[in-house]
This record gives structure tokens, sequence and C-alpha cells, in this order.
């Protein structure tokens, strides 16, 4: 278990200030947040490449050292892969992936190189050295390594922001399966909340250095407390009813009335097509509202719950 108590932590200004987390075996915890809100300090402290002003780091009962007590500073079982990749430039893409597999034995380190080149995509770039690598193909290098290192604890920070569409669900569904099967750890660093909310056992909105709110993946997405906070997670439609705030996704609609329902009348402006679903644009008084639908449909009056 991985346990912070009232972090705190400063350069020119104040970073970080009384940070509290718990994180379980076998769980995974996203921080999303806006660029510059501390996230990625935190992974640093919490993988011990920096040293806190106050507060508690403890793993498995043990306090997580920073640089100032450790003359080659991390934790050998927590793994940060954040976006200085940190490869070995001059060996291969398979020499780097063997060098963090050195506590296994041959025959296992092969499979597992195998199968980590064939999940990230890097077959055919097995015998490049990382140097020569394009920016996404290291950061799935880097992402390789640390699982190959097979460690309790993966710090990940903005894991997908390199890597191609049609790759990101087959590398979350490999760290899904590690957690079930290994019970390895995760904490996923994002901007972009709704890339981690079908991973994440837990999500915790981060801004100005202080965790401002920690809740389930779907109350975090269906219930908001305020228009910055939900546009982190999925559009949102914000409009005013009688001087109060109304929240409500482009889903978060009906056409029946229900009770406690707001009636809205609206006029439609346009539409588009992104496959699966279609996404409506709708004029509420001055506001430009989005609506979710299944084919095209031309609205003049929707239900939405008040939340205000």
């Amino acid at each position: 278990m991985l346990i912070v108590k009232q972090l705190f932590f400063s350069r020119d200004r104040e970073i970080l200030s009384g940070i509290d987390l718990k994180l379980r075996k076998g769980e995974i915890m996203a921080i999303v947040g806006p660029s510059g809100a501390g996230k990625s300090t935190l992974l640093k402290l919490l993988a011990g490449m920096l040293d806190a002003d106050r507060g508690e780091i403890i793993f498995n009962g043990s306090p997580v050292k920073g640089p100032s007590d450790r003359l080659i500073p991390g934790h050998p079982e927590i793994k940060l892969v954040d976006q200085h990749f940190d490869l070995d430039p001059f060996h291969t893409t398979r020499e780097n992936l063997r060098l963090c597999m050195e506590h296994l034995p041959r025959e296992s380190q092969l499979e597992f190189i195998d199968e980590l080149l064939q999940l990230m995509q890097l077959e055919e770039h097995a015998d490049q050295k990382a140097s020569e690598l394009s920016g996404g193909e290291q950061q799935r290098l880097a992402l390789a390594r640390a699982i190959a290192s097979e460690p309790e604890v993966l710090l990940l920070d903005e894991p997908f922001s390199h890597i191609d569409a049609h790759l990101r669900r087959a590398i979350a569904d490999y760290l899904i399966l590690l957690k079930k099967r290994r019970k390895t750890s995760f904490v996923l660093v994002s901007h972009d909340g709704q890339e981690v909310l079908n991973m994440a056992d837990y999500v915790a909105f981060f801004d100005q250095g202080k965790i401002e709110r920690l809740d389930l993946p779907e109350s975090i997405y269906r219930e908001h407390r305020n228009a910055f906070e939900a546009a982190f997670f999925g559009p949102i439609n914000r409009i005013h009813v009688q001087r109060k705030e109304v929240l409500f996704r482009p889903d978060e609609y009906q056409t029946d009335r229900f009770k406690g329902a707001l009636e809205l009348e609206i006029s439609y402006l346009q539409s588009h097509f992104f496959g699966l679903y279609q996404l409506d644009e709708y004029r509420y008084k001055k506001n430009r509202i989005l609506l979710f639908h299944h084919g095209k449909t031309d609205l003049n009056r929707i239900f939405v719950r008040n939340n205000a």
C-alpha cells in the first residue's frame, strides 16, 4: 500500500499543498487536472525522485526516501514513466527491454520481450537503437521497460500522449490485466479525464496543488460540481435558468417529461457525425448546447435534471 500524508512541495512558489492519498495493492488511481497544477511533481515525489518540504510517503510500511537520502534516486518497486522516457540511447529496443529483466530466467526474458514488442507494436524496431526511434516509439518503449521490470507500483505521466488511438485500447487492456493478475498498482496522470475513466478505480481531480475531489469514475462524470471540473471529463452543457447555473452532459436529457425536470425549448443548428453516434448542436436562448443522438433528430424541446 502507498500512503501519502500531508505532502507539501515548493520551489519559487508552492506547488503541492497538503496532499493526502492512499493507493491499495491492485488499484488504479487517475489524477486529472490542468497543466501546471502539480500532477507531474507529485509523481516524482512518489517515485522518490524529489524531496518533499513536509509530509510523508509510506510504501508497504516504510518511508519512500528522496535523493537527499539515496545516492541513486528512486525506489526499486515504484517505477515512473514520464516525458523524459529514460532510455539507453545506444542499446537497441530489444536490449533496452532485456536490461530491465535481469531478475528473470533467460527463457522467460525472451518470451516476455516478444510479448512486449508485440503489445507496443515495436517488432519492426526490435534491432534499432533507441535514439533512432520516433517520439511515439520511444514512449512505447519506455512504458514497456517499466512493465518489464515488474514493479509493484507504476506511475504513468500522460501515458497515451504520443500513442495512436488504435494502440491505446490494447495497452490499456494490458495494464488492467496486470492489475488483475499481478496486483500491480497504478497512478495515471492525465489532463484528459475521458481517456482514463474506463481504467480507474478512483479519480482525483487536481488543481493548484490540491486534490479538489476524489471520487468514483462514474460519480465524477455524472455528478457535476462546477463547469471547470466537469469539462475535464467530457463535453458539458452550461446554461442559466432563473439566474441559476444548470450543467448537463450531451446524453443527460430526455424527450419526455419526468418528475422535477427542467423543460428547455431549443432550436436545431447543425450536426456532426462521429461514427457510433451523432453530436447535434442546438440553441437554447443565447446558449449553444450539444446533444448526442443515434441518427438524425430535429428536436424542439428537451427535459433535463435540475442540478442547480
